[in-house]
């Protein structure tokens, strides 16, 4: 059990989120708050404290003629400054802020269908978007959209006289104010009732671990959708009073570079991503490229939302060394939608540490820290304050001792207030209690993983875990083992196919090598001999496909269950994949 000496202490006496951007606007109306680069690297923009407050009071004004307290209020805007004072808008106006891609297409139905299914599952009375998408949402006569008001955020309808007046409603800190919509959910998605108190409990103490101050300088390009855009790349930076450089993530991933050429130009001291994203830098910029990058500045690069690889936070630190880039600035950290961010962070002034943890578990759950072999995990710090991580057998709901591996539980004010109008699932994700000691409640996150002396150790999903034989393994160990066969292999997914009785191991990769039978036939025997090399685990079946074609969720994470999906009914809309190369044989695509 890990936890923390004081729960509450110096958090700030604010009781609601806006309540950060009156005291900006009081203090440095004309400070800079956030900038937003729209090309990614020199096209910018920017709002002071002063006019954010203006330009969302505005919004709430307008939000008022339309919703009343305690509404759900759709924001589907791109990323960049009008989505930004439109959240703060809504929580003025006293409604639920619901964060949320727009639609890329009208007739893109994955996207709509995503769409349709948050606007129903809020029970939202409005949608704010782009002028010309609500005009085409209007245009469609969508059922979902029946008794919703859809406002196009046209700078025109926030004129003086057209957005009323009068005085905004005061709420409670316990009372909801952002649905924070789970990413990677192929059915009916879940909504995490936030709280103002819940938010600023987690702003806090990641700042506190950050150690950020005013002096401090953010770069993001993270989705302001989910958890790390939205509460660590828009909220962080107004609770620090820092300014940040915002700019889309597709710029980041059309090319890596910008990420650390804004850091380079605007100085960036804090700034990071999920795993991938390094990996991206460390591939796709060249010798030439990292020459005319000072990186010197970035003092807290954090990584998460996905499993995080020694190796990559090693090659990334050596590979921009000459920028100036100190590994120290590496922050590994762990959170999750439900728990409103972070749940642990990397102490500060302290190197990131790894351990060795033996790739099968035997079915208690079980590991010897002393013992084990096989792959390796990246600690992810300790509890912030006031939180209390266990680990639980997740069928006895017994606590377990240091070096077990078991699921992650978390205890915290930042916990969110369960998923919306879902009671049973509440009561068995959000107030869990362990069986041998009565305490509680608990969030079980479906994460598992080991504490070592305190710190936090992250292993895998509960729900991925591949089972063979009795034993279990981790996919993750699984696929970071195959794409170390060859520097041309992307990407892997690791997952079983069958009833679970006779059940066979698919290896997913993209290859981004040359298209050659026999080449093909070389990197997929490969995989096959370094994986039952490494952990004495037969691979019956190779399936490599394009780079981009793994399903990823809107945050990063790999989709195996879709990848199951794709290869057992061959349905061709599952994978973004352009070609199929599958035991070496190039085909034009996925069959329909």
């Amino acid at each position: 059990m890990s936890s923390s000496n004081s729960a509450t202490a110096g958090l700030s006496v604010h009781r609601l989120v806006t309540d950060l951007v009156e005291m900006r606007a009081e203090l440095a109306p004309d400070r800079v708050a956030y900038r937003f680069s729209s090309d990614g690297e020199f096209d910018t923009c920017t709002v002071t404290y002063g006019a954010l407050r203006e330009q969302s009071r505005s919004v709430a004004r307008r939000l008022r003629q339309n919703v009343v307290t305690g509404d759900r209020v759709i924001v589907a805007l791109p990323p960049g400054l009008e989505f930004v004072s439109h959240f703060f808008g809504c929580l003025y106006a006293g409604a639920v802020a619901v964060p949320a891609y727009p639609p890329l297409r009208l007739r893109h139905q994955p996207s709509i269908e995503r769409f349709a299914r948050i606007v129903k599952d809020s029970s939202a009375a409005a949608v704010l978007t782009t002028p010309a998408l609500a005009a085409g949402l209007r245009n469609a006569h969508f059922d979902f959209l029946l008794g919703v008001a859809v406002l196009g955020c046209d700078p025109a309808e926030y004129e003086d006289g057209k957005c009323g007046s009068g005085e905004f409603p005061r709420r409670e800190g316990d009372e909801p104010a952002v649905l924070q919509y789970t990413s990677g959910s192929t059915s009916m998605p879940r909504g995490v009732v936030l709280t103002n108190a819940g938010i600023l409990y987690n702003l806090k103490v990641t700042a506190d671990l950050f150690g950020s101050s005013e002096d401090s300088v953010g770069v993001i390009w993270l989705p302001p959708y989910h958890d790390m855009g939205l509460i660590g790349g828009i909220l962080q930076p107004l609770f620090g009073g820092f300014p940040v450089i915002l700019f889309s993530p597709f710029r980041f991933v059309q090319q890596p570079l910008r990420w650390l050429k804004t850091i380079s130009r605007w100085k960036g001291t804090v700034s990071g991503g999920p795993n991938f994203a390094y990996e991206l830098c460390i591939r796709k910029i060249s010798s030439e490229q990292r020459a005319e990058l000072d990186l010197s500045s970035w003092k807290v690069a954090f990584n998460g939302a996905e499993p995080i690889r020694s190796e990559t936070l090693e090659r990334f630190a050596v590979k921009f060394r000459p920028c100036g880039f100190h590994r120290e600035a590496f922050f590994p950290c762990y959170g999750l939608a439900e728990a409103t961010l972070l749940v642990t962070g990397k102490v500060k002034d302290r190197a990131s540490s790894s351990a060795p943890y033996r790739s099968v578990v035997l079915q208690e759950a079980r590991t010897d820290i002393e013992t084990r072999r096989g792959a390796m995990a990246v600690g992810v710090g300790r509890a912030a304050p006031g939180t209390t991580v266990v680990i639980a057998d997740p069928e006895t709901r017994h606590a377990l001792p240091d070096g077990a591996i078991g699921e992650i539980w978390v205890s915290a004010p930042g916990v969110g207030a369960g998923y919306w109008n879902r009671p049973l699932e509440n009561e068995r994700v959000f107030e869990a209690q362990l069986a041998n000691t009565g305490e509680g409640p608990f969030l079980r996150t479906g994460d598992l993983g080991f504490l070592d002396s305190g710190e936090l150790f992250v292993t895998g999903r509960l729900k991925d875990i591949i089972i063979i034989r009795g034993l279990k393994y981790w996919p993750h160990d699984i696929e970071s083992i195959a794409e170390s066969v060859d520097p041309c292999l992307r990407a892997a997914a690791a997952f079983t196919e069958g009833d679970g009785v006779e059940c066979s191991l698919t290896v997913m990769a993209e290859w981004d090598g040359e298209v050659d039978r026999d080449q093909c036939s070389k990197i997929e025997a490969a995989i096959r001999s370094v994986v039952a090399e490494q952990i004495d685990l037969r691979v019956d079946r190779v399936v490599l496909v394009a780079p981009g074609s793994i399903p990823r969720t809107t945050s990063g994470k790999i989709q195996r269950h879709r990848c199951r999906g794709w290869l057992r009914h061959k349905e061709a809309g599952s994978l973004l994949a352009l070609q199929r190369l599958t035991m070496g044989e190039a085909s034009a695509g996925p069959e329909a």
